[in-house]
């Protein structure tokens, strides 16, 4: 099998299958291996952003390279050459032979080379001198790898380009180990792009959660705050970010001791201090390690105790069902009763109903919440008979600050807001 351009009998060459094979498709397609290598052309918008892509890399590469006799290639997917650097007899002589940006190394533009090889086998590959299927070639060597995506995906090549005089089994090992280091750039590129998105979602995440979020590392530094926990306690989100927890914030004692012993606090109220005032907020406080080992800090989640309130609400569906209309009575003592409860429901401040059991306390408590200025408010019952005499007070009244080191806490009940 013979071109008739082509003194060479293909039988008789002693060379590589994958060669072979080439210089048949080429003879196949009569290409000419006496012509010229064809003209560049433009590179299209993608194949740029490749090379930036891999523009450090390559760099540092012909800083590697830079020595008499070598030069760097490195094309697309599409065999087009991108880049040249190297030597510059080599990058001379090659742009005499037509070896420029923008030029097809395909095969079938440039007939047999390592670099449509590399691509089309998806393997290493060199070719020297005569091997090439064209004749503008015969006088250099090409010893190229291809580049893949971490889809494993081809995206080029990297060819290292010398004469043929200076071809070395060792060029080939260099092209690999190069487009190996370009490989796993593009890897780390992608992972570090990968986990770029991923954060963004948790910050996203973050930033939507009804709860406040203050996540502090391991040196009691305020790490991450989400503008929830930052409208709480009426911060700046960025300016509090950096800065000690226990000096931007002043958090209650109890919740900075157990951070400080790592101890965890689940659903606690506590009365904080912001610029706005105390606040009463539930608080809990969660340690979180690296898979079990390594501290990484605390994460602290606050909602504000109202928040709690009109979640149960909700649930518990507070509201409530009777009004003066739904009492029935018509002796004296009855009609005293419900005009002091209309008297009752326009005061402003606090009602408190005695009774015996079983007389319908709980009647006239939702009949003057109802007739009351708060009547689109909840209606919140606390049965008094499952509340410890000692706890009562408190949960009535709250607890008053004994010094600075104790704080005090507000009614849990919120008797003027439940009506």
């Amino acid at each position: 099998m013979t071109h008739d351009l082509w003194p060479f009998d293909l039988e008789f060459a002693n060379i590589p299958p994958p060669i072979a094979r080439s210089w048949q498709r080429c003879a196949a397609a009569r290409l000419n291996p006496a012509g010229p290598l064809p003209m560049p052309t433009a590179l299209n918008q993608a194949q740029p952003r490749l090379l930036d892509l891999l523009r450090s890399s390559i760099e540092d590469l012909y800083q590697l390279i830079v020595q008499p006799g070598f030069a760097v290639m490195l094309v697309d997917a599409q065999a087009q050459i991108l880049d040249l650097e190297g030597d510059e007899e080599v990058v001379a002589d090659a742009a005499e032979r037509g070896l420029l940006r923008g030029m097809s190394m395909h095969e079938g533009d440039a007939g047999t080379n390592a670099v449509d090889l590399a691509l089309r086998e998806t393997l290493p590959m060199q070719t020297i001198g005569s091997q090439h299927y064209c004749m503008q070639l015969h006088a250099v060597a090409f010893a190229a790898a291809p580049i893949f995506d971490v889809a494993g995906s081809a995206l080029g090549a990297l060819a290292i380009l010398t004469r043929e005089r200076d071809a070395h089994p060792h060029t080939l090992g260099l092209a690999i180990a190069a487009a190996q280091a370009l490989n796993n750039q593009l890897r780390t590129e992608h992972l570090l792009a990968e986990a770029n998105d991923h954060l963004a979602e948790l910050y996203a995440t973050l930033e939507t959660i009804s709860e406040g979020l203050i996540f502090v590392g391991p040196s009691e530094e305020i790490r991450r705050i989400n503008s929830r926990a930052a409208q709480i306690l009426a911060l700046a989100a960025r300016s509090v970010a950096g800065q000690p927890f226990s000096e931007t914030i002043t958090p209650p004692q109890r919740l900075l001791l157990a951070l400080r012993n790592r101890e965890e606090l689940i659903e606690q109220e506590l009365l904080w201090q912001s610029r706005s005032g105390d606040i009463a907020l539930i608080c809990s406080l969660r340690m979180v390690h690296e898979r079990g080992r390594r501290y990484l800090g605390a994460l602290i989640t606050l909602r504000p105790t109202q928040s709690v309130h009109r979640l149960v609400q909700r649930v518990v569906g507070a509201h409530a069902q009777f009004t003066f209309h739904d009492i029935i009575g018509q002796s004296p003592l009855m009609h005293q009763a419900l005009h002091q409860a209309h008297m009752a429901a326009n005061v402003g401040g606090c009602v408190w109903l005695l009774g015996e059991p079983g007389v319908g306390k709980d009647l006239f408590a939702q009949a003057i919440h109802n007739a009351s200025s708060r009547a689109d408010g909840p209606f919140v019952r606390l049965n008094c008979a499952t509340v410890p005499r000692t706890l009562l007070a408190s949960e009535l009244f709250g607890i008053e600050a004994a010094n600075d080191e104790q704080a005090g806490r507000p009614a849990s009940s919120n008797w003027p807001r439940a009506g």
